[in-house]
């Protein structure tokens, strides 16, 4: 007669599947924040050849920042107000913002930075009130075609320029928890431990006030010190 098994043997059997996925769930998740770290890493980098070919045909000058050092708009493709040089519309006008979800990183959970979604819509410019990257570029670097604005050759090519930190803490707990990915004017990307920053974040208020902006301008100052082979 074939053996049944009981209730009992069956309970024993599910107590020990869940109990190895509970041991293999951190490993998993950990595993996909690494290849999410590593994506979003290529993002940044992709994003200073797009940078550089801008430069390149704009004597120069790159588009970094908005024209009123605001942090909390340095990440927008398009807002309301088009007559504000703001930091990536003048790629997107340009036809040279490339792939868009490279402009995402893939860690960030927010609906307010997911590439076309219901928030988000993209393409820019197309009526929207506001479309987002998941990038912050360092405000005080401006750039675009206005002759008043600083060239490439006028920065140090060690500068961090590009961070997917978005401008308030509570942000950045929706993308990696550990660290961040930072672009340097070189082309290089390197990942800063979040510890480097944490005093920061606690004094970034949501909205974009002059605590804020300083304190996110010394954290790119803090981000200049960090390189590949050197990471704090």
């Amino acid at each position: 007669m074939q053996k049944r098994f009981t209730l009992i043997e069956l309970m024993v059997v599910f107590a020990i599947i869940a109990l190895l996925l509970s041991i293999l769930y951190p490993s998993l998740n950990k595993a996909r924040e690494q290849s999410r770290r590593a994506l979003c890493k290529s993002n940044t980098q992709q994003i200073a050849q797009i940078i550089a070919f801008y430069s390149g045909t704009y004597n120069g000058r790159i588009s970094m920042g908005v024209d009123d050092s605001n942090y909390q708009a340095s990440y927008m493709f398009s807002v309301e107000d088009k007559t504000k040089k703001y930091s990536y519309q003048p790629y997107y006008t340009s036809d040279l913002t490339g792939a868009p979800e490279v402009w995402y990183c893939p860690s960030n959970t927010s609906e307010f930075f997911q590439h076309n979604g219901p928030i988000n819509q993209w393409p820019p410019l197309n009526g929207k009130s506001k479309t987002r990257a998941a990038y912050n570029s360092r405000a005080e670097l401006k750039g675009a075609d206005d002759p008043l604005f600083p060239s490439v050759a006028s920065l140090e090519p060690s500068q961090s320029i590009l961070t997917d930190i978005i401008s308030r803490r509570g942000l950045y707990n929706q993308h990696h928890r550990e660290g961040s990915n930072v672009l340097f004017l070189d082309g290089s990307a390197a990942w800063g431990k979040r510890q480097l920053i944490e005093n920061l974040l606690n004094t970034m208020s949501r909205y974009h006030d002059s605590s804020s902006n300083t304190n996110f301008s010394h954290m790119f100052n803090k981000f200049d010190s960090i390189r590949e082979g050197t990471l704090p």
